[in-house]
């Protein structure tokens, strides 16, 4: 007899960023006969750092395809054991449907030495080489290791996203993830559906290491997805939050989430500006520390003109250069203006740690500076209690500030995060910005 089992999506939230990713529009068809692929250099990990002194790495990433096209990345104060999203999209490669192609893709990572650092030296670097098939119809992501040589060497893992250029369009605020129902290894065969909060994508090629593929029996319409696996595995994209995974004779397959095995992942992040459209958003006028008059609600994605103040996700380019997905919160345009956000209750991973970037978006010199706070919400004796957890005074000098707190008490309890900024005496060009907001597990 079969049986099914069902994934909560609370236990299927997982690691997402706010760059530009994937929806499933359509952009300029290609030429008949032919198609065009993108190339993202999407991610990368810290495997294992330079030793205990060095702490997080600073790093600038070359990539160069075929012997035309590069670019390169930089990803600032990464753990190890941590994944920093990326955006490098090379230009369109052009190639006729049926036919495929190999190409060299070689990465260069150079580990640049700040004041800050325990060792400060000459920059380290290491470089990687290897071809790369492209062809017509197939999505694949290809993962590079390169070791950083130095006193003590770094390794790091690169995840370029390959696919046909057609499929790829802006859809900001939203991460996609990636699903893989593995049947290869188990003896049997079950049926699956899955269903998520925006849109699904079903993947041929390579997914996360595996090797996937689309049969007759797969069906995927919008945000639903349902087929069968026996001896073979079938992978998907998700847009939005996963809502449901069930499985017919569970033991027959295997799912993946992100890469990661279910059962060993546990929430690991949760992405705090996925849940930005839900919060409930206020303005007004702070009278004291923490209490504001003339208050009012504010709308989701509202208009940068709005004397309210508003709050928006969208792609922008922010003080330090980089151009990217960011939540945007400007206080009420007033003297000692305020902007507040509720955002919905979730379930917080053990080891529980708070994490944002924070800063302006470029063109704000005329500021006078705000304050980032941060507060959580939860519940003791049946009332709701809160408490500061961060704050950051911040001006405009062309970086970012981040900003930590350790949630790790409240494992396993529901909490209310509200995201919080305060204007100065003038509120002129407070365009403020978070980035990389999330609650992920330090295990």
């Amino acid at each position: 007899m079969f049986s099914w089992k069902t994934y909560s999506a609370l236990a299927l939230i997982t690691s997402m960023s706010s760059l530009a990713v994937l929806s499933f529009g359509n952009s300029a068809a290609a030429q008949s006969g032919q198609c065009q692929k993108e190339i993202t250099l999407q991610s990368v990990k810290v495997l294992d750092g330079q030793g205990s002194g060095e702490g997080k790495l600073e790093m600038e990433i070359t990539s160069e395809i075929g012997n035309l096209n590069q670019q390169t990345e930089r990803a600032w104060k990464v753990p190890p054991g941590q994944k920093h999203d990326l955006n490098g999209t090379f230009p369109p490669i052009e190639m006729d449907q049926g036919s495929s192609v190999q190409i060299p893709l070689r990465s260069t990572v150079v580990e640049r030495e700040v004041g800050s650092d325990w060792f400060v030296g000459e920059d380290d670097q290491g470089t990687t080489a290897n071809p790369i098939t492209l062809q017509c119809g197939a999505s694949r992501l290809v993962e590079q290791d390169v070791v950083v040589y130095g006193k003590n060497n770094a390794r790091v893992r690169l995840t370029y996203d390959i696919k046909d250029a057609q499929i790829r369009t802006t859809q900001q605020g939203l991460t996609p993830q990636t699903v893989v129902i593995d049947g290869s290894n188990d003896p049997g065969k079950t049926s699956y559906s899955l269903a998520a909060s925006k849109k699904i994508q079903q993947v041929e090629g390579t997914i996360e290491g595996h090797s996937v593929s689309i049969q007759n029996n797969d069906k995927v319409n919008g945000n639903r997805a349902q087929g069968r696996v026996s001896s073979g595995s079938d992978g998907f994209y998700v847009i939005g939050g996963i809502s449901q995974i069930q499985l017919e004779n569970p033991n027959a397959a295997t799912v993946y989430v992100d890469g990661q095995k279910y059962g060993q992942q546990q929430s690991k992040t949760i992405d705090v500006t996925d849940l930005s459209s839900k919060a409930r958003w206020e303005s007004g006028r702070l009278v004291d520390a923490n209490n504001a008059t003339n208050t009012q609600n504010l709308p989701w994605q509202g208009s940068p003109s709005d004397d309210k103040g508003f709050v928006r996700l969208d792609e922008v380019t922010l003080e330090n250069g980089q151009t990217t997905t960011a939540l945007r919160t400007h206080p009420k345009w007033v003297s000692n203006g305020t902007i507040k956000g509720w955002h919905p209750w979730v379930e917080l991973p053990k080891q529980a740690v708070f994490s944002a970037e924070v800063g302006f978006v470029e063109g704000a010199q005329n500021t006078d500076g705000v304050t980032f706070q941060v507060w959580e919400h939860h519940k003791e004796g049946g009332r709701t209690v809160w408490n500061k957890i961060a704050e950051v005074d911040k001006g405009y000098t062309g970086r970012l500030k981040q900003i930590e707190a350790d949630l790790s008490h409240l494992a396993g309890q529901e909490v209310k995060i509200e995201l919080r900024v305060d204007a100065g005496d003038s509120s002129a060009q407070d365009w403020a910005a978070w980035k990389n907001v999330t609650i992920s597990s330090e295990s």
